[in-house]
């Protein structure tokens, strides 16, 4: 890359001559790239980090109250209880997306274990708004074992699903 420096030369019969100067500064504009990278890391982590305690605190306050009220409604029909189970997962899934946002961002290794990706899709759709109009077709091989992170995995699977569901303007057959 030229950086622009251009000194006039006298020649020994008076006349001008230009030297061209030419500096490789590749390496720097990569180190300034990557300078910049890592300051929009640490502003995104301390984002993070203030957007998931602020989110944290009414989650928490939302998991007690339902265990309050599971506790307190046990005579309760099947569907109420169904509904508090319901509104209890969705805040256990939602902490665990605060975390591996928080992750993301300080850039922690996935926890790779094995991980039945069944249950994975499973877990995915029970917890995923699909409308009735949606038929839901799962086809699976004998064994669906993979080495990953499952609340990653729930992740994008959870995004493939919506993003399906929006596709098909809310109507069709998944697959």
């Amino acid at each position: 890359a030229y950086d622009g420096v251009d000194p006039p030369l006298h020649n020994a019969d008076g006349s001008l001559s230009v030297l061209k100067i030419f500096r490789d500064v590749t390496e720097r504009k990569r180190m300034e790239k990557h300078i910049l990278d890592l300051e929009r890391l640490a502003v995104l982590g301390r984002l993070s980090s203030g957007i998931s305690h602020e989110l944290r605190n009414p989650l928490a306050t939302i998991d007690s109250s339902a265990y309050f009220l599971k506790s307190q409604l046990k005579g309760a029909d099947a569907k109420v209880q169904t509904h508090l189970d319901r509104i209890r997962s969705s805040v256990s899934r939602c902490t665990e997306i605060i975390q591996s946002l928080v992750d993301l961002v300080k850039m922690k290794e996935p926890s790779l274990t094995n991980i039945d990706l069944r249950a994975v899709v499973s877990h995915a759709l029970a917890g995923a708004e699909v409308p009735d109009a949606v038929a839901v077709n799962l086809e699976f091989a004998d064994t669906v074992m993979v080495a990953g992170d499952w609340t990653l995995l729930e992740m994008a699977l959870s995004k493939l699903i919506d993003n399906a569901v929006e596709a098909m303007n809310g109507e069709g057959v998944m697959t």
